[in-house]
This record gives structure tokens, C-alpha cells and sequence, in this order.
């Protein structure tokens, strides 16, 4: 057998510490604050987040944030 053909075992991918604190500061700070009410930006215009509706948006926003840390840690 050729050694050159030999196959290599996958390489771990590098634990991406920025992206790591950034998004436990989305999750500890930007999303909780999203519960007072937010502004949407978009490029037809703003649009606002009352408190009351914002925290449906908070608790996906969390979910979604939850899910990538998971994805980091793997």
C-alpha cells in the first residue's frame, strides 16, 4: 500500500474562542435586554418590537443562540 495514498484521520476543528465569548454575551446580555422592546433594521425601514411581543422574539433569539453554543462545544 502507498503511503501517500493512506488516508489521514479528520483533524479536530480549532475551538473558535471569539465566536464562543460573543455569543455568551449575546445570551447573557443582548438577549435579555431584547425583553424591554427592540428596533428592527431593515432596509425597508424600522420596525418596532413592543415588550410585550418582545419576549416571544427573546425566547427563539435564545433558542437559536442556545443551539450554535451547542454547535462550538462539539
Amino acid at each position: 500500500m502507498n503511503n501517500a495514498n493512506a488516508r489521514r484521520p479528520a483533524e479536530k476543528a480549532a475551538f473558535d474562542e471569539a465566536a464562543y465569548n460573543e455569543i455568551c454575551y449575546t445570551l447573557c446580555k443582548q438577549i435579555p435586554d431584547m425583553q424591554r422592546g427592540f428596533t428592527v433594521h431593515t432596509s425597508y425601514g424600522d420596525i418596532e418590537v413592543e415588550p410585550k411581543d418582545a419576549k416571544v422574539f427573546a425566547a427563539t433569539m435564545k433558542q437559536l443562540f442556545d443551539n450554535k453554543l451547542k454547535g462550538l462545544k462539539k
